[in-house]
């Protein structure tokens, strides 16, 4: 079943916080790329400005938005963005753990401070000797 007559999905799909992700081929242009709809809950809004936002950003950081289609199969019709695809693990919900990041640079921001603060010592020593 292909997607608004160009994309035919790859099988892989996956749900994030706002919605679905299906995977698929762009047909036109041989490409992997992804294609995003929103959670039924969701409203089409929140969909509309990051479109907008995603529109206005040029950046190797920031995912291109390539197409806007329109989903029927829900019976009803639905606007899902179709977007860069990018090779990688999923990172799924929770997955961000800040005090594993901070427990394994800590030593070496810890080691950077202690090496700060000597010679910010060795600084006003040295001040005060040559200043006398």
């Amino acid at each position: 079943m292909k997607i608004a007559d160009r994309y035919e999905p790859t099988g892989a799909t996956s749900a994030g916080g706002m919605g679905e992700i299906i995977e698929c081929i762009d047909l036109h242009l041989q490409r992997r790329v992804i294609i995003k709809r929103l959670q039924a809950d969701i409203e089409a809004r929140r969909l509309l400005d990051e479109q907008r936002a995603l529109a206005k950003v040029r950046s190797k950081h920031v995912v291109q938005l390539y197409d806007i289609v329109e989903l029927t199969d829900r019976r009803k019709t639905e606007k899902a963005i179709v977007l860069e695809f990018i090779e990688g693990n999923n990172l799924g919900i929770n997955s961000f753990k800040p005090i594993e990041i901070i427990s394994k640079f800590s030593g070496k921001l810890l080691a950077a401070l202690k090496t700060f603060m000597l010679l910010e010592s060795f600084t006003v020593i040295l001040n005060l000797t040559t200043s006398e």
